[in-house]
């Protein structure tokens, strides 16, 4: 990169048809040249509306071999180009919605993009030295704005604007740089994103060979200001991103590379580590870890993950270095039973992994001899490195593994698997820079697609920065195999542009303790974050130099937490007992926040880099940016209600053993959750056993202060003092939650909005929750805790004043004021469908009522009610024929049977079969727990139980209902949904029985069998699990019919096949149409299998919790109820063993489909190859036709070659062979012509026959002898993209 041949091409013409140039959004050039290998191609092309690729190259200059990006095809969705181009044919213009792009080539070419309403363009080509080739490389210079800002490169040094300095486009192990100084770092990213507060526009090259970036760090008298990308090797494709925000370039610079994966829910927790604890000998490395872990729980720190360093790959013996993939057993006696003890406290395991082999690992040998290694052309065998091998400074020899060779590819990747299959849960791939010392070294090119003609190997062509991301891709994809349903994990140090389609998070590598370090550290994560490196950190405390002090210990804290990775390595963050509360209150805040993206505070602050936005809600640091007016300001959270007014400078007071300031936005809402590591599966972990529940959700809101401050933002409706009867301000959030463990294509969503505003002293809320798919938040049932900022005192009501289903907390340990909130009916109404305009005149609904007494019998009835009538008969007591004592403690229950139908197969919801009106009017006189209707609304199985809040009832009177004594119960089948609530206070049981759509052989089925089972256990009315046993017993009872006819499809499908015992041969044969027939049938089985699987779980749940919650209350609810319940559960072993029965025959029709599924599979195959038999034979009797029409065509072709000769010359010479009216017929030259004839005709037929005996010679030798190694057909797997 220091020697310079700088040679700028000139004179280009089109190289394109002249009707593409008018009409097409694109266009293509070429320079003059003696020849073509001196002649150079520029094209340029708009793909999307706002990006645009540009190649630049030559034969001996092509286009990156492996792209970080493949060209997309271009899609401009519904803009229509408008192109212009210039009379002398040197200009182009290409007109896309807000942006026009202008290329001229009256010398060298040169892109000019403009925005609307501009006239100075906000990228430009510099003149006459726009596209320059340079010895193997190439350079692009362009014009500097020098007012402006550029940000990106992956991470560089402090400051964050990049503007007038020069940047090493590499990777280097940088072990303890300089945060404002160091270059290059551990990222190849050349990403540049010019910003200016017109717009902003993203240069991305997608080369991985190394690279310079000068952005204005060299200025020239004649030049100018300018910025230049040069490339060590091959030519240029280059993509311009332009945008009006920062955000737009990111997100269309996301949709080339591709975006970031998700990362699992424990790694946004404390992740601890340090190098010592893996190179522990006495006591043994496992038995440190697990200390360090206990004493987090000791200590009160909640820790989610531990990075465990290669201490535990360092040898036995001497010498004592790391070998990749290989264990320590004295440090590690058992490495699956030391993972299973970390799980146990549920701790996540992170395996430091290094992509080079040392000379001395006992794999070496084998793996150099497979070509895993790089080629040293000077010696043309493995190329060998200084490696680091043991600690600080410590060196040996080695090799880097080469990725694109199949044998180190597959070689790490089964290191991978087998760490995985260990229990090891993360890979963290370290030292992955390929810091390699000579771009001559030779890669295999094994696993990589070689564009066509290209036949060089050498890594400076293929890039260093190729190996790092394949390294990436082989963990990853080991990764997603041993564990597909799981959302997959990878650490990495160094990064290129499409590592990240691989890699969910990265950090600054190894840093320095200071408070310059700790301050530094900003500008590198907010240029990672323009980078598209997400979840990105820092090792809190730093990892080389001295430890830090308390205070610096401390203040790092406090700014990590805000980050979007959370790591404390080498630091024990108890080492200062001084401190200790602060570092605990600050890890446990850790675990509250949701943790969002670390991003830019904006344009209006140039050098903003040691300030940043923590998601939209929080601004940490002191900077407010109001340049509209319509900013309404911060709240300080480290103060009493402290308001600080927009744009304005403010000083805050924030001592170290408070917090770092963190602000605010007014309008803005935080969720939160509990302060300690939690899961989003209900499911326990064999695992992770005993994992928190994520079964509280709150929300921090920030509404306008109820107090006169001088500047109200314009616009606000604050002209005024506030006062009560000022007009709402509404301000709207929302955020996105999955169950933080499936992958993302696997995930599903759930949408939570609240929106708050100001009315009559009042803070009124509204929350809705809106899901994809099935994921069902654990927190759902327990409502949303609304947290008010200290000093706010104003009360919380609901949108529209009321306060139902809203409850004070009173304040935290805070001193805030919480507010518990339940999910409203109206989350239900706006999403349910009902049947309103589709009932028909007058429909009935099945209603039953039984009511019990003590000392008198059980009264049970059912009728059909007209649809008028529902709502009264919850709120409607027993006729004079069924008195009931309430003194005595008398117990009801009361059911309507409601049916759901598809109205239409266009719209896959179902609708109620009942009126809206109807239907609220049941929900209202049952006081059932609204999330109860979102599950219905949602389609959920299961069983969900909604407790009361109050456990305490009086045990006599007629006293008014109090809403705290109502239980509400849900059970979601298949078949059916049962919701129902039960009174305490008054035994009183309100259900409703919705039948849900069928596709099974009898719709009525389900509610007979539960009806039936009801009436038959009508006495233990008393009991508040009554229903759920009867539906666990109604369950197993419609299976039992259900699993007989599924085992009659699979006896008549064995004996048509002839699997059967009552068969012993297939009686004829099966078709096409008969297999596939049979398949689906079968294939149906399997699925019947499956759902009664599943709700035999359902019916365990049922039990257990019937078993285990629904015990006798001690308040003292009387005998009938206590006898009830007791002989409900008494009844539980006789259920459980039927249902294990059934169980049993299930797994054993399972195995019998799961044969029956592979025979048929068989016979499919055998018909299809009797299919592709007969296919043959017809085909081959088409040959032989041929073949005979082949001797026919043989035999005019002899006939033809008999006479062709005679002809030829009979017309060539004229001559007058004979005349018949002569005396002599025949002429005396008659004998010329046969002269000539005879000969002719001889040698004809002897090439002829020369020429078919050869070529039988040569068809017979080419089938006898062996292939060469080039004609055998390649077994190994299909190259990697």
């Amino acid at each position: 990169m220091f020697r310079q041949y700088e040679r700028v091409p000139k004179h280009y013409v089109l190289d394109s048809p002249e009707s593409t140039l008018e009409n097409a959004p694109s266009l293509t050039l070429v320079s003059n040249g003696k020849n073509d290998s001196e002649k150079c191609h520029f094209s340029f092309e708009a793909v999307r509306p706002n990006v645009f690729r540009t190649t630049f190259t030559t034969v001996e200059h092509p286009l990156p071999p492996h792209p970080s990006a493949n060209r997309p095809e271009p899609a401009l969705g519904n803009i229509t180009p408008e192109i212009g181009v210039d009379e002398d044919g040197n200009s182009k213009t290409i007109k896309l919605g807000y942006i026009k792009a202008v290329v001229n080539w009256t010398n060298a070419p040169v892109i000019s993009l403009f925005l609307d309403g501009q006239q100075k363009p906000i990228h430009r080509d510099l003149d006459f030295r726009s596209y320059a080739l340079d010895g193997t490389g190439v350079a692009h210079y362009m014009t500097l704005k020098t007012d402006s800002l550029h940000v990106g490169l992956g991470e560089k040094a402090a400051p964050m604007d990049l503007t007038g300095r020069g940047f090493n486009i590499t990777a280097s192990d940088t072990f303890g740089y300089d945060a404002y100084r160091t270059d290059p770092l551990y990222k190849h990213i050349p990403l540049l994103i010019n910003v200016t507060p017109k717009g902003c526009v993203g240069i991305f090259s997608t080369s991985h060979s190394r690279g310079m970036w000068a952005v204005g760090s060299e200025i020239d008298g004649m030049w100018g200001h300018f910025k230049v990308y040069r490339q060590a090797h091959g030519g240029l494709e280059e993509y311009l991103i332009v945008g009006k925000t920062v955000a737009e370039v990111v997100r269309s610079y996301a949709e080339l590379v591709g975006f970031p994966l998700l990362v699992p829910r424990y790694m946004m927790g404390y992740i601890g580590g340090g190098m010592k604890y893996s190179m522990e000998d006495s006591p043994r490395a496992c038995d440190s870890i697990l200390n360090f872990i206990r004493n987090c729980e000791l200590h009160g720190m909640p820790c989610s993950a531990f990075q465990m360093s290669s201490g535990y790959t360092v040898a036995e013996t001497e010498p004592k270095t790391r070998n990749v993939f290989t264990w320590n057993r004295h440090r590690f006696p058992e490495p699956r039973e030391f993972t299973r003890k970390c799980h146990k406290h549920g701790v996540r395991l992170l395996a430091n992994v290094k992509p080079y082999v040392l000379a001395n690992h006992p794999a070496y040998p084998e793996l150099s001899r497979a070509g895993a290694f790089f080629k040293d052309p000077n010696t043309m065998a493995t190329a060998v490195a200084r490696l680091w091998s043991a600690g600080g400074g410590e060196s040996g020899e080695g090799s880097h593994i080469d990725f694109t060779s199949k044998a180190g590819y597959d070689w790490w990747y089964n290191g991978v698997k087998a760490l995985k299959e260990l229990g090891i849960d993360a890979m963290w791939n370290d030292n992955n820079e390929y810091n390699i010392p000579s771009d001559d070294w030779q890669c295999a090119l094994e696993t990589v697609t070689i564009p066509p003609g290209e036949s060089r190997k050498h890594i400076g062509l293929w890039g260093r920065a190729l190996h790092t991301e394949l390294n990436g891709k082989s963990s990853h994809d080991a990764t997603v195999e041993v564990e597909p349903g799981v959302r997959p994990f990878i650490l990495t140090r160094s990064a290129t542009a499409g590592t990240m389609r691989y890699c969910a998070s990265s950090w600054s590598g190894d840093n320095v303790t200071s408070w310059e370090g700790m301050k530094g550290a900003n500008a590198l994560a907010l240029n990672a974050g323009f980078s598209l490196i997400q979840c990105y950190g820092h090792d809190i405390g730093g990892f080389e130099g001295p430890q830090p002090t308390p205070e610096l210990l401390v203040r790092w804290i406090q700014l990590g937490i805000h980050s979007p990775r959370f790591a404390i390595n080498f630091i024990e963050p108890w080492q200062y007992p001084s401190v200790e509360p602060i570092v605990r209150d600050a890890i446990k805040r850790r675990y509250e926040l949701a943790i969002p993206p670390q991003r830019w505070t904006g344009w209006e602050l140039l050098k903003g880099d040691t300030q940043y936005w923590f998601g939209d809600s929080l601004l940490v640091a002191v900077y407010l940016p109001d340049k509209t007016g319509s900013d309404p300001g911060f709240l300080n959270l480290s103060a009493p209600y402290q308001y600080l007014e927009a744009g304005k400078w403010h000083e805050i007071s924030s001592t170290w053993y408070s917090s770092i300031p963190v602000l605010a936005r007014i309008g803005s809402a935080i969720p939160t959750g509990k302060s300690k590591p939690t899961t989003c599966v209900a499911e326990e972990d064999p695992e992770f056993p005993g994992m928190e529940k994520d079964d509280y959700r709150g929300v921090e809101i920030f509404p306008p202060p109820l107090v006169q401050y001088p500047h109200w933002p314009n616009g606000s409706g604050y002209s005024t003092p506030l006062s009560t009867n000022a007009e709402t301000k509404w301000f709207h959030n929302t955020w996105l939650e999955d169950d933080g463990v499936s992958p993302a294509e696997k995930a599903d969503l759930c949408e939570v909005s609240i929106s708050y505003g100001i009315s009559d002293g009042e803070v009124r809320v509204k929350v809705e929750l809106k899901k994809e798919g099935q994921l069902e938040p654990l927190w759902f049932k327990n409502g949303i805790t609304v947290v008010l900022p200290v000093g706010e005192e104003r009360p919380v009501k609901w949108e529209d004043g009321g306060s139902t289903n809203l409850e004070d907390l009173g304040r935290d340990e805070k001193g805030r004021r919480i507010w518990k909130t339940k999910l409203s009916r109206e989350n239900f109404e706006v999403f349910q469908r009902y049947g309103d305009a589709s009932l028909g005149p007058d429909p009935k609904h099945r209603a039953i009522a039984v009511y019990a007494s003590p000392g008198a019998p059980t009264t049970y009835v059912e009728k059909d009610l007209k649809l008028g009538h529902l709502p009264k008969f919850f709120k409607s007591r027993p006729s004079s024929g069924h008195r009931v004592d309430t003194a005595a403690r008398a117990a009801s229950l009361k059911m309507v049977v409601v049916d759901s139908r598809l109205e239409s197969w266009s719209n896959p919801l179902p609708s109620l079969w009942v009126t809206k009106d109807v239907f609220l009017g049941l929900v209202d006189a049952m006081e059932m727990n609204p999330a109860a209707l979102w599950l219905l609304r949602s389609d959920y199985d299961g069983f969900h139980h909604f407790a009361s809040p109050s456990s305490s009832y009086p045990t006599t009177g007629e006293e008014e209902k109090e809403e705290a004594g109502i239980d509400t119960y849900y059970i979601g089948t298949s078949n059916f949904v049962l919701i129902w609530t039960f009174d305490r206070q008054r035994q009183r049981t309100h259900a409703l029985w919705i039948l849900r759509q069928q596709q099974t052989f009898s719709n009525s089925a389900p509610v007979a069998w539960f009806v039936n089972v009801l009436r038959r256990h009508q006495e233990f009315v008393y009991s508040p699990v009554l229903l759920a046993y009867v539906t666990a017993l109604s369950v197993c009872c419609t299976f039992d019919g259900e699993i007989s006819y599924r085992a009659h499809v699979v006896r008549l499908t064995e004996r048509q096949t002839g699997y059967s015992t009552h068969s012993s041969s297939i009686e004829e044969r099966l078709g096409m149409e008969s297999l596939t027939v049979s398949i689906k049938e079968v294939g149906e089985v399997l699925n019947h299998v499956a759902n009664k699987e599943r709700h035999f779980r359902l019916v365990e749940t049922i039990l257990d919790f019937i078993g285990e919650n629904a015990v006798v209350d001690p308040g003292g609810w009387g005998a009938p109820h206590d006898d009830s319940t007791e002989k409900l559960v008494a009844a539980i072993p006789l259920l459980r063993r039927r249902m294990h029965a059934s169980q049993e025959y299930l797994k054993y029709l399972k195995e019998r489909a799961e044969r029956l599924s592979t025979v048929l599979f068989a016979l499919l195959t055998h018909e299809d190859s009797a299919t592709h038999a007969e296919l043959a034979d017809a085909s081959r009797k088409i040959a032989e036709a041929a073949k005979r029409d082949s001797s026919s065509m043989k035999t005019v072709a002899i006939m033809t070659m008999a006479f062709l000769p005679a002809t030829f010359f009979a017309a060539l010479f004229s001559v007058p062979s004979l005349d018949w009216h002569a005396d002599a017929v025949i002429q005396p030259n008659f004998w010329v012509y046969w002269a000539f004839t005879l000969p002719s005709t001889a040698i004809v037929f002897a090439l002829w026959v020369l020429l078919d005996h050869r070529t039988e010679r040569v068809s017979i030798v080419t089938e006898g002898r062996p292939r060469s190694d080039e004609e055998r057909p390649d077994s190994r797997s299909s190259k990697l993209d």
